[in-house]
């Protein structure tokens, strides 16, 4: 199940050439473009949508439904810089309305039909391997994951450190957490209040060890070694040479080893809200 939107250029039909659009999405992170399409997947988040040149005047965008909120939020963000370039009316089929594209809208109306579908697959059984998960939680996931390319190349670039994705940590209870990395007492970039998962190699094993370390254990030593362009957001800890506290701290036993296994993708997780009646903003979300 999928939710289309149909673009049309301002500039008139067939004044914009199947090239110039093909172009346009080649020279944009994420795209695979083949043939008339142009499909988007973000390995980092996990999201992926499209965009088909259906004829010269015409782009066809398709999402589907039965997935996480931010799947709509990303493509809103990728939407609007397509429209940046190519002002475009739309027509939106869902809504039955034509004219100028409405990011929240589009999100509301999406949200709308993603809830049904998953109502509809969750009393059919349809998802028995999906995990649902709270929006705030999922919210935080995507927000840091997506801005990772930002950190990296902008606001952290003249920084020799480790930036983390996060990921979401299945345990034996079947509570999930969301955790970020720390290997090998590299210089790191950490994320406020996550619990970290703490990498070592040592020689004496034959495959690195990973293990959690909660936030809260951990941070007194983070606000010991955290950098100046650390925010309330994350912590920046660098240093030239790793001091003997940090050592201890990889060198310690854990007492519970992560199973790779217990690592959850965004292909089986859905909102847990997804199956209330309350609606959800665009604006609230791209807030949190």
């Amino acid at each position: 199940m999928s939710y289309s939107i149909f673009f049309n250029s301002e500039t008139g039909k067939g004044n914009i050439k199947k090239g110039t659009y093909l172009n346009y999405f080649k020279t944009r992170a994420n795209y695979t473009v083949s043939g008339d399409q142009a499909w988007y997947e973000n390995e980092v988040t996990g999201t992926y949508f499209s965009f088909f040149i259906r004829i010269e005047h015409d782009i066809e965008f398709d999402i589907n439904v039965l997935r996480p909120h931010y799947f709509c939020l990303e493509a809103n963000q990728e939407i609007l810089a397509f429209l940046r370039a190519f002002p475009s009316t739309m027509y939106d089929p869902q809504l039955e309305i034509q004219g100028k594209f409405d990011e929240n809208k589009f999100f509301e109306k999406w949200q709308e039909n993603n809830k049904a579908a998953c109502k509809i697959a969750k009393s059919g059984s349809y998802l028995p391997d999906h995990r649902f998960l709270p929006t705030a939680l999922l919210n935080k996931f995507w927000k840091w994951n997506y801005g990772i390319d930002d950190l990296i190349n902008n606001t952290l670039r003249d920084l020799d450190v480790f930036i983390p994705q996060l990921m979401l940590y299945e345990g034996e209870n079947g509570n999930i957490k969301l955790l970020s990395l720390w290997p090998e007492a590299l210089p790191v970039v950490l994320p406020r209040d996550i619990d970290v998962m703490i990498g070592t190699s040592e020689q004496s094993l034959e495959k690195p060890t990973l293990h959690i370390v909660e936030y809260t254990l951990i941070s007194n030593l983070i606000k010991k070694y955290e950098e100046p362009q650390s925010n309330q957001h994350y912590a920046v800890i660098n240093y030239s040479k790793v001091p003997e506290d940090i050592t201890a701290l990889f060198q310690s036993k854990p007492s519970k080893l992560i199973q790779s296994n217990c690592l959850l993708h965004s292909g089986i997780i859905i909102n847990s809200e997804h199956f209330d009646n309350q609606p959800t903003s665009c604006r609230s979300l791209l807030k949190k």
